[in-house]
């Protein structure tokens, strides 16, 4: 008896942990996409839910928002749950003579310790 007890207790802690990115939360990021260590303005984010690796398309992003005029420096997105996410971020640095469009992307968590924060988020993206 005390072997299924034990098994059950495992099984459900293991669903138990399941964290399920998406929205309906209450936790907000802020991405700060950077080039060299600079922020680039008036760029686009996108997320995938779910996910610790890059997918294969833009396309298979789950949210993609852009940088407003009133905050042009990052783009926020609101009402995230717990869980894995992957967040991809494309801008143009003007600072070259030659416009350089700058990509790149990380994975990022958000505990469920988190899930009523706000963080900010430096994305790090290159040519």
């Amino acid at each position: 008896m005390t072997k299924i007890i034990l098994s059950i207790i495992v099984i459900s802690s293991f669903f138990g942990c399941k964290k399920d990115a998406g929205l309906g939360g209450s936790a907000n990021i802020a991405i700060f996409p950077e080039h060299h260590g600079k922020n680039i303005p008036n760029s686009t984010a996108y997320i995938k839910f779910n996910s610790k690796e890059a997918p294969a398309s833009l396309s298979e992003y789950d949210l993609v928002e852009s940088a407003s005029s009133n905050h042009p420096d990052h783009i926020h997105f609101e009402g995230l749950k717990p869980g894995d996410y992957y967040i991809y971020c494309v801008g143009i640095d003007s600072a070259y003579s030659v416009t350089e469009v700058c990509k790149g992307g990380m994975p990022y968590t958000i505990e469920k310790k988190d899930k009523s924060k706000s963080v900010d988020i430096k994305v790090a993206i290159t040519e």
